[in-house]
């Protein structure tokens, strides 16, 4: 079902690896970068990757994820969130679900339509996808 459901997220009519799934969350609407961890795995993609703030981005994301995932359990919410950090003029929003991370660095100050849900199935479908 998870190979499905993101066939119909991305508009494709083939199976995509999970490089290919990270590329087009990079390239959805209003943002610049994406990074998904889980499993081990680092998985990074970015239409501005030359941009100093997408570098950094990519290189605190790990670390961010852990933290967050922490924080998650910490506050009772057990090993699933979303948090979005504004920092000057960054914005950058972690999906965590069951030790899996999907994390977006934002183009613009809100998700366009539809953007938000199509990361939360995202992240939701890397644990069927990795296995």
């Amino acid at each position: 079902m998870a190979r499905v459901t993101i066939r119909a997220l991305f508009d494709s009519d083939q199976d995509l690896t999970l490089h290919e799934i990270v590329d087009r969350v990079a390239q959805l609407p209003g943002l610049r970068s994406a990074v998904a961890i889980f499993n081990g795995s680092f998985i990074a993609s970015g239409h501005d990757s030359g941009s100093p703030d997408v570098a950094q981005f990519t290189a605190s994301a790990p670390k961010s994820c852990e933290y967050l995932s922490g924080l998650a359990e910490s506050m009772g919410y057990g090993s699933s969130g979303s948090f979005t950090l504004r920092a000057g003029t960054g914005l950058r929003t972690f999906f965590i679900e069951n030790g899996r991370c999907l994390a977006v660095l934002h183009a613009s100050t809100a998700f366009a339509p539809g953007v938000r849900d199509k990361l939360l199935l995202t992240v939701r479908t890397f644990g069927e996808l990795a296995d």
